[in-house]
């Protein structure tokens, strides 16, 4: 992205999913790395989640695409479903953002535990000369551009793996000064969270809502 391979993003598309459907539900939740035991209210009952899927898992997708692309909301249009649930299982989002960027943002939480890969995680960015192509799932990142020239990038196996422990372990870094790279910036999570809160009021308005 910043050498400019596929030159100024056109369109980008987030798509997340998990196995939290018995999380989200109030059922049960099962987490090996886990120190303590969730509390399903956190999750599952409105009045204290204010959300479901789209607050509790859609921050870390949209994160990474908005660091990636550098790209600042405006607009929100959602749509949000919770078979089963008192909270969104499905979030289905429209975003348009500066500059006449458009893109999509979708949320699963049903995700069939067992399945390789403990989570979906796929990021596509378009540009006017190419496009980006991130699947967290699948270990695997490249670019292609229009004039024939295409490159992977080697993540290596488990490339994808997300075990918890490197972003609490970066913070203590940064505050330490052992590093300087915080690929976690605040103007990032603050537009992440102006997506999903344009969202939510979207869903509950059906209209589309600005940032």
């Amino acid at each position: 992205m910043e050498r400019g391979v596929i030159g100024d993003t056109e369109f980008a598309a987030c798509h997340m999913a998990s196995g939290l459907k018995n999380l989200l539900s109030g059922k049960a939740f099962e987490f090996k790395h886990a120190y303590v035991a969730s509390n399903l209210s956190t999750w599952s009952d409105p009045k204290v989640s204010h959300g479901g899927y789209g607050y509790g898992q859609l921050p870390h997708g949209i994160g990474l695409m908005l660091w990636i692309t550098g790209l600042k909301p405006k607009t929100v249009f959602a749509r949000m479903s919770s078979p089963g649930s008192r909270v969104d299982i499905y979030d289905a989002i429209s975003v348009g953002y500066e500059g006449g960027v458009i893109g999509t943002i979708s949320g699963v939480g049903t995700l069939p535990v067992g399945i390789p890969g403990t989570f979906q995680l796929d990021i596509r960015v378009f540009g006017k000369r190419g496009m980006l192509y991130l699947d967290v799932a699948r270990d695997h990142l490249s670019w292609h551009s229009h004039n024939g020239r295409h490159e992977t990038i080697p993540l290596g196996p488990q490339g994808g793996a997300y075990l918890c422990d490197g972003p609490p372990h970066q913070f203590v870094n940064l505050i330490l000064g052992l590093t300087k790279i915080n690929n976690s910036p605040g103007e990032v999570a603050m537009h992440a969270v102006e997506i999903l809160d344009a969202a939510y009021r979207s869903h509950r308005s059906g209209r589309n809502e600005k940032v």
